[in-house]
């Protein structure tokens, strides 16, 4: 594991999006089904450097394309599980030839009234 992070670093530069905030569909149980409550995502998304070296919006990934897919992802409808929307958001990230390596994570503050949250997270990288 440590290989790859001394590889994303060295070649590439992180891209982050904070608490992206969103109300979605989404849950297992039954009563998950009859609103939508909010989902908070941080995303860091690995760009190679040799892909951004102008100083120009063209020569460099677009941030918005991160808040994109997670968007189209929700539009698609219903989720059951927060696993299966990281994993469908970092697929549709790494579909960029830019794009190395994601890092997703989704919490549900209205999930539990005695936590701030549940979450999940995944890391994934490029299958080269």
């Amino acid at each position: 594991m440590t290989q790859i992070f001394d590889h994303l670093l060295l070649s590439c530069r992180k891209l982050s999006v904070f608490d992206y905030a969103i109300d979605m569909f989404i849950g297992a149980y039954d009563v998950e089904r009859l609103q939508p409550q909010p989902v908070v995502f941080n995303i860091d998304v690995w760009v190679r450097t040799a892909d951004s070296d102008a100083d120009t919006l063209e020569g460099v990934y677009d941030y918005t394309l991160i808040p994109q897919a997670v968007d189209a992802i929700v539009a698609d409808g219903h989720i059951d599980l927060q696993e299966t929307l990281v994993d469908a958001i970092a697929d549709r990230l790494l579909i960029d030839p830019r794009v190395q390596a994601v890092r997703v994570a989704s919490r549900k503050p209205q999930a539990y009234p005695n936590c701030r949250a549940i979450g999940v997270e995944l890391f994934k990288t490029k299958n080269k």
